[in-house]
């Protein structure tokens, strides 16, 4: 074997001269083939300008279409593929097979196999012998499997191989197939020079030439090697000599076998140069802290390559290992590249409407399995509604006035409190929505994707729409159609969640093709697309370990010994691919930047490729090469740090105090000002309110409500007359079940649930209403037994007190809605209903001033102010007491706010006039703060305050 002098020019450059050298005549009888097409229009270009006069150019294909042609075979979808597999798979297995749903979870892997089978031309029976032969070995006394199931086991694996031939026939009948068979079929065909020559005659051409291929598999080698021993071809490498001579390199590892070829002998193996090792470069090995600052520093790293007033052309390049960057990269280039050509596609799964169709087909698949599995009625979950209504296709299928409906149908599900609506419902709120319910409601997958098809038709042709979402409707429509063809095609429909997750596979697959002048700009491309050519600059992202190379994958039914030991590639190889991609994209260019995730996120994430480490240590001993390392951080201006709510008061919040002073301050709006006096101003006097939340599982709010309104029915009839007997109680405990899903019914819109967790949660509401009820029967039985009068005076009873405030221009309303009021003796109760649990911590206090200090004391603040507002609608009343009904601790009776001097001694809870005219101070004080127009409002921070 000899090699060709090292030469410093790029690979294509040589190509070109040495095709001139030997075919300045005829270079249009030359027929070349390459990975890809991305570098024939380079190699067009070079070639081009060699010549000073026009001439033809040379045919250029790639070893895909070269095997197409060869073979007679075309390469057929993946879905295609796995409907006919499971065809083949249903003829042989005959006895209890997989439903299609199940044969699609693991098809993908066994047609993997039969590719990798096919492409190192392995035989087939032999391979699936030996394989059944070591599940026998495995399957060898297993303890508690029984004859049966082991037959099961070990007939699967026996069917493995006559899938295979079935398969195969299958495929070649229709003349269609997978990239294996396709090679595999080329290979067979061209066996000899005279098959070549009448191939290479019928392409009007004279010579084939093979250029910068790497790890060739053995159709693609047997296939290469018949045409350049015939003497018709040749093959040209781009190698360097760093990782060939190396025998332990990876980058080079099928290089080296090549180079044994008989071919070799006799002929130059073409073209090794000492590149990497003495041509001058600078390495820039950038770590940046967490994925989101990727495009970021690729953007300023762009930024620093480009030179001011210069042609970038064919001097640039970002190449994306990891090719979910396209669009953050696309959205981060640097104005000052007005040319960009992009050869990555754009997967349309990424785009916004594709998106919107796959939330309807969630939405539909979400309700059909709710209703297989928990036997509830067909209904649409709400956040499925709300990610379709928020996206530009969801108010086109609502129709006219289609955003303001949006806004509409948001509101009333948070308003009715709806997880789920029934397309009763949806009907009844979007009587003009004709689009949007004929999508959601039940059908089966093919009538779902004839329907979608039509309507996004109707999409494309409607006004108004972008020209992102023109180009993505009509692919979408395609994917429906396809899928429908499949459908009826081979006689199979699945069920809808696998139909979404085929539409998702197809979805990936069809990609979005960007317009641009391909020889000119910045070059953006992923890795493989980057075979051939060559870049002065470089900037490549997420060199991170299982990105660039990329992890390790088992998704094979082939063990990894049987594949060593018969020669099919394991994890080894598709390392070594990645290897010899990298460096020879290093080989050509002057200064690259090397972008790497540098901070775990979880175990194994953020490590930086084994390439980074293999460039410090072997390039640092290189003294042409100038590695440069740094860790990227983002400049962040001091207005750009997000803080905690802070406001600086002033005369401007006049209006606003003023018409919360009007509106009135509530009990709860007092432990809200203790809790943290930024929380309340944001929402009570600014009014930075959130959005309520749709309680997919009954929480206390609703409980709250339905068990309120309940109490409420009961004691309302007795308000100011005599009290209930036992009777009564003993009817409302035996109804209270019926009572409590009456309301809910009324108050959600719908019935109370009786499964799941709504079933569990509603079944507790109920033991807890019942379990409350039973207690104050127990009590109105005592005052009778005791003689003590007692009577409902309030049910829900307002208050609204006006106090004056030092300090403060105008009244303000205090207000608030007790519970209950009962008289007892000659007391006044205040009692509030808390379905959660309260303490006597909770309400009791040393002092009343206390209770405006302590957020822990909230409740009995409350308690207080209630009692105060009593006071002032009941003067005549001389002694209070406010409590509360903690309904999920019954036994607790009632629990009462009060004064506890020290620890240990009894709380006095009688409130007397004097205690709530010191209360009043303590009220006024807290109102003085809150309406001040001094001062600052910040954050209450917890943590501090308990150390």
């Amino acid at each position: 074997m000899s090699f060709a002098k090292t030469m410093p020019k790029a690979f294509l450059d040589l190509v070109a001269e040495t095709l001139i050298a030997r075919h300045s005549t005829n270079v249009s009888k030359l027929l070349i083939v390459l990975p890809s097409r991305r570098a024939g229009l380079f190699l067009r270009r070079i070639l081009a300008s060699k010549f000073d006069t026009p001439v033809l150019g040379p045919q250029i294909t790639v070893i895909d279409q070269l095997a197409t042609e060869t073979s007679g075979v075309k390469k057929a979808d993946m879905l295609t593929l796995q409907f006919a597999l499971y065809k083949s798979y249903s003829a042989i297995v005959t006895n209890e097979p997989d439903s299609f749903e199940e044969f699609v979870k693991w098809s993908s892997r066994l047609l993997q196999d039969y590719n990798e089978i096919d492409r190192y031309l392995i035989d087939a029976k032999n391979l699936y012998s030996n394989l059944s032969d070591a599940k026998k070995l495995e399957a060898w006394d297993v303890e508690g499997e029984t004859p049966e199931m082991m037959d099961l086991f070990l007939k699967f694996w026996n069917d493995l191989y006559p899938i295979y031939e079935h398969y195969r026939k299958q495929l070649l009948n229709e003349k269609i197939g997978y990239q294996g068979l396709i090679y595999r079929e080329a290979a067979d065909r061209m066996k000899s020079a005279s098959d070549w020559s009448k191939f290479l005659e019928e392409k009007g051409a004279e010579q084939v030439y093979f250029l910068g291929f790497n790890a060739l598999n053995e159709a693609e080698t047997k296939l290469i090697r018949g045409a350049v021993e015939s003497g018709l071809g040749d093959i040209f490498f781009d190698v360097d000599k760093l990782y060939l001579e190396d025998q332990e390199h990876e980058a080079g590892m099928f290089l080296r076998r090549y180079t044994n070829w008989p071919y070799f002998q006799k002929n130059e193996f073409s073209f090794v140069r000492d590149s990497l090792r003495t041509e001058k470069r600078t390495i820039e090995l950038v770590g940046v802290p967490r994925q989101v600052g990727m495009a970021k520093a690729m953007a300023e790293k762009l930024s620093s390559l480009h030179e001011v007033g210069t042609d970038v052309t064919d001097r640039l390049a970002l190449v994306l290992a990891d090719e979910g960057m396209l669009l953050p990269a696309l959205n981060s280039i640097p104005m000052e590249f007005d040319e960009v050509n992009v050869t990555m596609g754009l997967p349309i799964s990424q785009l916004t409407l594709a998106t919107s169709v796959e939330h309807v087909f969630e939405a539909q698949e979400r309700a059909l399995r709710l209703k297989k599995v928990e036997g509830r009625r067909f209904q649409i979950y709400h956040k499925d509604i709300e990610r379709i209504i928020t996206q530009p296709f969801g108010k086109f299928l609502l129709g006219n006035e289609g955003a303001q409906k949006a806004r509409g149908l948001s509101a009333s599900i948070r308003k009715y409190n709806a997880p789920f609506l029934s397309l009763s419902k949806l009907t009844e709120w979007l009587p003009d929505s004709p689009l949007f319910i004929a999508l959601l409601s039940e059908q089966s997958p093919s009538d779902l994707l004839n329907q979608m098809a039509k309507v996004l038709a109707r999409y494309h042709d409607s006004e108004n729409v972008s020209v992102e979402d023109l180009e993505a409707s009509k692919m979408l429509h395609s994917v429906c159609l396809k899928l429908i063809q499949l459908y009826e095609k081979f006689e199979i429909e699945p069920d809808m969640s696998t139909s979404l997750h085929l539409f998702r596979q197809l979805q990936r697959e069809e990609k979005l093709d960007f317009f641009g002048e391909p020889l000119r700009g910045l070059q953006l491309m992923g890795v493989l697309e980057t075979r051939l050519l060559s870049f002065e600059g470089l900037v490549m992202t997420n060199v991170n370990e299982d990105t660039l190379p990329a992890g390790k994958s088992d998704n094979s039914f082939i063990p990894h010994d049987l594949k060593r030991g018969l020669g099919m590639p394991t994890h080894r190889e598709k390392d070594a691919i990645y290897a010899y991609h990298f460096y020879r994209l290093l080989q050509g260019t002057k200064h690259a930047v090397l972008l790497y995730n540098s901070e775990a996120q979880s175990i194994g994430s953020g490590e930086a490729s084994r390439f980074i480490e293999q460039i410090r240590r072997e390039f640092s001993e290189f003294p042409n090469t100038t590695i440069v390392e740094s860790i990227y951080t983002t400049p962040v201006k001091q207005n750009q740090i997000a803080k905690d709510f802070k406001l600086e008061r002033g005369e401007f919040l006049n209006e606003s105090l003023r018409k919360r002073a009007e509106s009135g301050i509530a009990p709860t709006h007092l432990q809200a000002w203790v809790n943290d006096p930024s929380d309340f101003y944001k929402k009570y006097i600014i009014g930075m309110q959130e959005a309520d939340e749709v309680e997919e599982v009954m929480g206390d709010r609703t409980m709250g409500l339905v068990v309120h309104q309940v109490l409420e029915n009961f004691y309302k009839p007795f308000e100011n007359v005599d009290p209930p007997t036992d009777s009564d109680y003993e009817k409302v405990i035996a109804d209270a079940p019926k009572l409590l899903r009456a309301v809910y019914k009324e108050e959600n819109g719908r019935p109370l649930e009786e499964t799941g967790r709504n079933g569990l949660i509603a079944h507790a509401m109920v033991e807890m209403t019942v379990g409350f009820l039973k207690e104050e029967r127990k009590r109105a039985a005592r005052y009778i037994a005791e003689g003590v009068k007692w009577k409902v005076i309030g049910v829900e009873h307002k208050f609204r007190e006006s106090i004056e405030v030092e300090g403060v221009e105008y009244p303000i309303l205090m207000k608030g809605t007790a519970d209950r009021i009962d008289r007892v003796g000659d007391k006044l109760v205040v009692i509030d209903y808390k379905t959660g649990m309260a303490a006597e911590t909770d309400v009791q206090a040393p002092e009343l001033e206390r209770f405006a200090e302590d957020d822990k004391k909230g409740k009995g603040l409350q308690l207080f102010a209630y009692a105060w507002m009593a006071s002032k609608a009941f003067p005549k009343v001389k002694s209070f007491k406010a409590g509360i009904f903690a309904l999920r601790d019954n036994n607790a009776g009632l629990v009462e706010a009060g004064l506890k001097p020290q620890r240990g001694q009894v709380a006095q809870t009688d409130i007397y006039l004097d205690d709530l005219q010191t209360f009043e101070q303590v009220l006024t004080s807290m109102l003085q703060d809150i309406f001040s127009t001094e001062g600052v409002i910040e954050p209450k921070h917890k943590e501090e305050d308990e150390s």
